[in-house]
């Protein structure tokens, strides 16, 4: 066992191989992202929400909810997506209005941060839609994740091996390229948990509580709950958890210190 450990010491550049981790899990999302074919609603939704700047004149309602594209009654299109690209696409005199994308998502019940996000990477391309406006902003933030659970599984495990192994099993997991594919901001809600869940767990061990530990909180709590609502009841939901923890290890200080 012990020439196994050595070999692998001395011939495995493990520096190498977490480059080739990352590669591979942004080139595996990119493969799956481009097979990418149809949009549900919601997806449409994200789009519209971003880019819709055409006062609404029908509401075109589907089982899974309301998408808002501007069809006059009578008059015939052509093409006939011109009405679905009208709602999707930015104009040119709409590029950058995020005072446009706040007006949209006041309608809504989710925060802004991702759709200004999707409207951003919309602007540099007028006219023009692509699954991979919102896809690349998925893949990104899925990066950030991986990194994120890196460093969460370091608070528990010292073993470099097996954070690789852990990383691996996220990047290829179904759950984490099915979501890659939905162009929402789940992704982005995954990152903000993983973050805020790393720092209370690190803070834990630490023991230090400090003004840097709680801005850093407030940060990514403030970014989960501009991004979806979900966050805000992780983070509602944990802090008192973490409290407790808290508290106790403060307890068991003072115990240890009085014997």
């Amino acid at each position: 066992m012990d020439d196994v450990k050595a070999f692998l010491s001395k011939y495995i550049n493990w520096t190498f191989l977490i480059s080739v981790l990352f590669i591979v899990n942004i080139v595996n999302m990119c493969g799956i992202l481009s097979l990418k074919a149809d949009y549900f609603v919601d997806e449409i939704y994200t789009y519209g929400k971003a880019n819709y700047k055409t006062p609404v004149s029908v509401q075109i309602k589907d089982a899974a909810g309301v998408v808002y594209i501007p069809i006059e009654d009578g008059r015939i299109y052509i093409p006939g997506a011109k009405p679905l690209m009208d709602c999707v696409v930015v104009q040119r005199d709409g590029r950058f209005n995020y005072a446009n994308v706040w007006k949209n998502e006041a309608k809504d019940v989710h925060p802004p941060v991702h759709t200004a996000l999707v409207h951003t990477v919309s602007s540099f391309f007028p006219g023009k839609f692509s699954h991979w406006f919102a896809g690349v902003i998925n893949i990104a933030f899925a990066v950030l994740t991986l990194l994120a659970l890196r460093s969460l599984c370091r608070c528990y495990v010292r073993d470099e091996k097996t954070v690789n192994i852990i990383s691996f099993a996220l990047i290829f997991s179904g759950g984490i390229l099915s979501a890659v594919t939905f162009l929402r901001m789940y992704i982005m809600a995954m990152f903000w948990i993983t973050l805020l869940t790393y720092y209370f767990v690190r803070e834990s061990e630490e023991h230090t509580e400090g003004y840097l530990f709680l801005l850093r909180v407030f940060a990514v709590a403030l970014c989960g709950a501009l991004t979806h609502y979900y966050c805000i009841l992780y983070t509602v939901i944990y802090c008192p958890y973490f409290r407790n923890i808290w508290d106790m290890v403060v307890i068991q200080k003072k115990v240890s210190l009085h014997f």
